[in-house]
């Protein structure tokens, strides 16, 4: 479900279980095939083939089997509960954005459906995750230059999302205050450093962002067709300041840089008090 961030941590907390139980495990892509279910609703398509991971597909009939009928959400729902309570099947749905402690201790043949953004579902199998997650592909040649600057000094990633989030009331943005309040924090703790700007809407970014010192805009010919370069570049910052996206917290965690200060805002979505402080490292400081 969702955009490349949240596959990423479904895949996640999926493999770290299949991991614990020594078990091969199958993604299921039918979410991905659904209706908008309103205006604003982006459809996505299946974005972790950039990457190295073990990717198995489940057919359609383990799907039913698990599922009940696709075509009629009622039914399916009704069939898989009566599944589940038969004990033919284990079909678990995610309750709350919450960690879930039962996540990890549930056994081989469970289906799993929901979000799972914490790093608690696999934090035990990081290194691992670390490594699927290589991307397939490297980087472009006209982006090497680029990745060569990010490595030689120090480097921040101030990434800003605006587009999709701007066409739905549930996320809100994070507006020029939070990245002037995060870059002072940082500023006073790094000193010199060099920021670049990761957006899908970067004339938003050089009209408002002005109060950044030595600036690289990174210009969309280094984003990729699923905008998977643009990860890899970020990933190779060693500093963050993130939004309220899952795109820039993989950003920002697949970053192997021992001493890295990450910034996240405190609040996720608009109008709420969401916190997630289950989905940050303690190591992160939120604003």
């Amino acid at each position: 479900m969702g955009g490349m961030g949240n596959q990423m941590f479904q895949y996640a907390a999926a493999r770290a279980l299949s991991l614990r139980h020594g078990v091969d495990f199958k993604l299921d892509r039918w979410f991905l095939d659904q209706k908008p279910r309103h205006a604003s609703y982006v459809l996505r398509d299946y974005e972790l083939g950039v990457f190295r991971i073990k990717e198995s597909f489940a057919a359609s009939s383990e799907i039913r089997r698990h599922r009940g009928a696709l075509g009629q959400r009622r039914h399916h729902l009704w069939a898989s509960s009566l599944l589940n309570e038969l004990g033919i099947v284990k079909l678990y749905r995610e309750r709350t954005p919450v960690f879930d402690t039962e996540v990890l201790h549930l056994p081989d043949g469970t289906f799993l459906e929901g979000h799972f953004q914490s790093p608690k579902y696999f934090d035990d199998f990081s290194d691992q995750i670390r490594r699927e997650f290589a991307f397939k592909q490297e980087l472009p040649p006209h982006s090497l230059d680029l990745l060569n600057a990010i490595e030689s000094g120090p480097s921040l990633c101030l990434n800003v999302r605006r587009t999709d989030y701007l066409a739905t009331p549930l996320h809100g943005v994070c507006g020029a205050e939070y990245y002037k309040s995060a870059y002072a924090w940082v500023a006073a703790k790094l000193g010199h450093a060099r920021t670049y700007v990761f957006s899908d809407d970067l004339d938003w970014c050089r009209e408002n962002l002005s109060f950044l010192p030595e600036t690289v805009f990174v210009e969309h010919e280094h984003a990729g067709a699923k905008f998977e370069h643009y990860l890899q570049l970020m990933s190779r910052c060693k500093h963050f300041i993130i939004p309220n996206s899952t795109f820039g917290w993989w950003a920002a965690w697949l970053s192997t840089f021992p001493e890295k200060l990450v910034v996240a805002p405190k609040l996720w979505f608009a109008g709420t008090k969401d916190t997630r402080d289950d989905m940050m490292p303690q190591q992160w400081h939120r604003m």
